[in-house]
């Protein structure tokens, strides 16, 4: 199989998700062996140092393993295992983001995001944030990755207020969390209870119940941080300090 070409600034990132999804989806079995870096810089169109970033990420999270000398290369591992311990050193010395910036960041403007939504949506809003949420559901019972259906919700979320940068800024957000997600993976336990936290949402935004939709998306991201943090435990030494409890939220 060959992998497709991608934006060279977003190098790194884009081949962790391909690979990932090969290996996830069973293109590639466990004990097989990956193109080498060179075929795979041709593959995506970009540099060694990229895809050797991408791969200490992969190896890092338990996806594959590095074997040196004679007949080595890079292998792939049981998907179900367990994130390495380190993985975090890893993503964060290559792009520097942390569980409490991120969602630091997220709790100081998207539960003000769902207040709105609350006093603005109307019919084809609740049709747009009710098929987000059928599609995560839908994700949940297939044995694939849920993460792309979870951010579709956030998404939406943001167009009822009909502002070109919010939604670009809740884009931005939803983009930070990629580099969490491949620490912890696609753990359905984080999605199982982010599929309830956004029906709460949905449900307060449908009942136009601002104050409700707003307190509900702070505990929705509360919850989501603190999962993040028990998921990969080398996330567990970064400080949640940054994350500003609901009480002190700006608006």
């Amino acid at each position: 199989m060959s992998f497709g070409r991608i934006d060279r600034r977003r190098a790194f990132e884009a081949i962790v998700e391909q690979i990932r999804e090969a290996i996830l989806t069973g293109r590639y079995a466990p004990a097989s062996r990956l193109p080498t870096e060179r075929e795979l810089g041709l593959q995506f169109g970009v540099g060694r140092h990229a895809v050797r970033e991408a791969i200490r990420v992969l190896e890092h999270a338990g996806l594959v393993t590095v074997r040196r000398g004679r007949g080595g290369g890079t292998f792939i591992d049981d998907p179900g295992a367990a994130p390495r311990p380190g993985l975090l050193d890893a993503l964060t010395s290559i792009r520097g983001v942390f569980v409490d910036h991120v969602f630091g960041a997220k709790l100081l403007f998207e539960p003000i995001v769902a207040e709105q939504a609350a006093r603005r949506a109307q019919a084809p809003h609740l049709s747009d944030l009710a098929a987000a949420l059928e599609s995560e559901a839908r994700a949940l019972r297939e044995p694939r990755d849920a993460y792309p259906e979870f951010v579709r919700f956030h998404v939406a979320l943001a167009e009822p207020l009909d502002n070109p940068l919010v939604s670009e800024i809740v884009g931005a957000l939803d983009a930070a969390t990629r580099l969490l997600r491949l620490a912890a993976g696609p753990r359905r336990a984080v999605f199982v209870g982010a599929h309830r936290e956004h029906e709460h949402i949905y449900e307060a935004i449908r009942k136009r119940r601002p104050a409700q939709a707003r307190t509900a998306m702070a505990e929705h991201l509360e919850a989501m941080a603190a999962r993040y943090l028990r998921a990969v435990p080398a996330m567990g030494r970064l400080s949640a300090a940054a994350i500003p409890p609901r009480g002190r939220q700006a608006g």
